[in-house]
């Protein structure tokens, strides 16, 4: 077929710069690219990047519904082999800001605005004086400036400055009870110690069993949060009111007010903030609480000013991501269906969508949050080398590391249980770079193990 075109499949099965890599796989892999589509050359520089080839080696050894499902997750495009997938995560690991474009369409759109920008600034015209300027006061500074400020951005501690904000955040979050489960542990796992996608950072929450089987006053914990609600789990109070509110049709009510077509917008996500702001707002006025349940008001301890500031923050952090047909049953969204998921109120829904924690969590985060029922390292590690297609690259227990807990201490006997939250012994900075270099030992014996695989083959072959 190709052949008809007058192309040579020879060029296309072409070694590049990228060993095991072809011309086809690499213009296939790099479509999009910022710097022009497919003129990238086989043998380009970038190619020749070592960090780039160690990448692409090590997305790899994922399966090709695992690396689809990576860029999905990432924005790129999920068609072509393994090699091109690997190739597309490889380029967004090490190069984040080139491969931008999700489309065809989009890169084709890109690069004829690349070249109109290129052909509008190569025409000869007059210099501004605030530009004269600034290039003085660039031709200004030393050498040893200019060093330092180029060192300072490839060094990557942007990144990891931005990973310890967030995973502050998280634990401020867990501190204060955002999460609607009672979670009494978080560990810390590096999956991808370069920082620049989804996933990079897993955050691991162990629901504490006991909490969230019989509640806090059978416990005797002092003062009592976790108690079972109406849908029947064990949820903090805050999460109680909510499921209260949303199984009371509080969120189609709350649609109208907005002026929200369900019929045409029911598949878009909704407006975290604007709903939630509506919600408390319609739960604490009385005309608005009066014609949703024929109530004045929802509670008279929610109506305080700082409990609905709460209230509005914590909804928002939990309606993140929902879409409207989540939120109410109809032909599209009912148990029936093998698509539903359970309803966008419950708890263990919530801790689907970053546990709850992703209150004041930025856009371009890399933290992947997840829970866990009762477990620990040992446990999670057990089953995902059982599970796992290649068992050696299974994180092992002691990748994953304590950065929080919530612990319950009795101080007299036949007394009631406190509380006592708090992070873990290790910092988060110290977290991080400990899980880079188990990451890099882990990542060490797995290809150490690989090659003597390779070697053992071989001396059956040679037999």
């Amino acid at each position: 077929m190709l052949a008809k075109y007058g192309i040579d499949l020879n060029i296309l099965n072409a070694p590049t710069a990228i060993p095991g890599w072809s011309f086809l796989d690499v213009g296939m892999g790099t479509k999009g690219l910022s710097f022009g589509g497919h003129s990238l050359d086989k043998q380009d520089p970038l190619l020749k990047n070592v960090e780039l080839h160690r990448s692409c080696k090590e997305w790899m050894k994922l399966s090709q519904k695992e690396l689809k499902a990576k860029c999905k997750a990432a924005k790129l495009e999920i068609s072509g082999n393994k090699k091109v997938l690997a190739l597309r995560l490889g380029f967004k690991t090490i190069y984040p800001d080139y491969l931008t474009p999700t489309s065809y369409k989009q890169a084709d759109a890109a690069l004829k605005k690349r070249k109109a920008e290129a052909a509008k600034k190569s025409k000869p015209g007059k210099t501004s004086e605030k530009k004269k300027k600034k290039r003085k006061s660039l031709s200004k500074k030393s050498a040893a400036e200019v060093e330092n400020v180029a060192n300072a951005e490839d060094s990557g501690d942007h990144h990891f400055d931005k990973v310890v904000r967030d995973i502050q955040t998280v634990l401020r979050n867990a501190d204060e009870g955002d999460c609607p489960l009672p979670i009494d542990t978080i560990w810390l796992q590096v999956s991808f110690p370069e920082f620049s996608m989804k996933g990079s950072i897993s955050l691991t929450c162990n629901v504490n069993h006991a909490r969230y089987c019989i509640g806090d006053r059978t416990l005797n914990v002092d003062p009592p949060s976790f108690e079972t609600s109406d849908t029947g789990l064990c949820v903090s109070e805050d999460a109680r009111v909510f499921s209260d509110m949303c199984e009371s049709g509080i969120l189609p009510f709350v649609a109208k007010l907005l002026k929200v077509n369900l019929n045409t917008t029911s598949k878009k996500v909704l407006n975290a903030r604007k709903v939630a702001a509506k919600m408390v707002e319609v739960a604490t006025t009385k005309a608005l609480c009066k014609k949703w349940v024929n109530v004045e008001v929802w509670d008279e301890d929610i109506c305080e000013p700082k409990t609905k500031d709460r209230l509005k923050t914590r909804f928002a952090a939990w309606l993140k991501g929902v879409k409207w047909y989540q939120t109410f049953l109809s032909h599209m969204y009912r148990p029936s269906m093998a698509a539903f998921e359970g309803y966008a109120w419950e708890g263990t829904s919530i801790m689907k969508r970053e546990c709850g924690l992703g209150r004041d969590l930025s856009g371009s985060c890399v933290l992947d949050l997840r829970w866990e029922m009762g477990t620990s390292p040992e446990k999670i590690a057990a089953e995902a080398e059982e599970y796992s297609t290649r068992p050696e690259d299974a994180p092992s227990a002691k990748m994953f590391i304590p950065i929080w807990s919530r612990k319950l201490v009795r101080h007299e006997e036949n007394g009631p249980m406190k509380e006592i939250v708090g992070t873990g012994t290790v910092g988060i900075s110290d977290a991080i770079r400990k899980g880079m270099a188990m990451h890099a030992e882990a990542l060490q014996a797995a290809l150490k193990a690989q090659a003597q695989t390779k070697k053992r083959k071989t001396k059956r072959k040679a037999k």
